[in-house]
């Protein structure tokens, strides 16, 4: 009768620790995702965005806002680059891309043709 008692508070505990378990990483996602979609961590990114590309390229890169939509679309909102005089070679004010499919320990990512 004594392993019977200790059976069931074990298996009680184990139910509320899945479920605190459960509730705890969905608490997580939606509060990334909430933070992600402020405007403050969207101005960030586009300032890394636009300071990653405009030093692999050796041009004038800006990005006025990023819009992720999960988990494939990205929205470059006011996308600008300039060539080494100045000149305009891109503007776009909804620049759209979709990533397909993707690789991230190859750090390898296909977009749609």
């Amino acid at each position: 009768m004594k392993w019977k008692s200790k059976y069931i508070r074990t298996k009680r505990y184990s139910r509320k620790l899945f479920k605190f378990s459960v509730l705890s990483l969905l608490f997580l996602l939606t509060i990334g995702y909430v933070l992600f979609k402020s405007s403050w961590v969207q101005t960030y990114v586009t300032q890394k965005i636009s300071a990653y590309l405009s030093e692999k390229t050796n041009t004038n890169i800006t990005v006025g806002q990023v819009d992720f939509r999960p988990f494939e679309t990205f929205v470059l909102n006011d996308l600008l680059i300039l060539d080494h005089h100045q000149d305009t070679l891109l503007f776009s004010h909804d620049f759209y891309f979709v990533i397909n499919d993707y690789d991230l320990k190859n750090n390898i990512y296909h977009s749609i043709k």
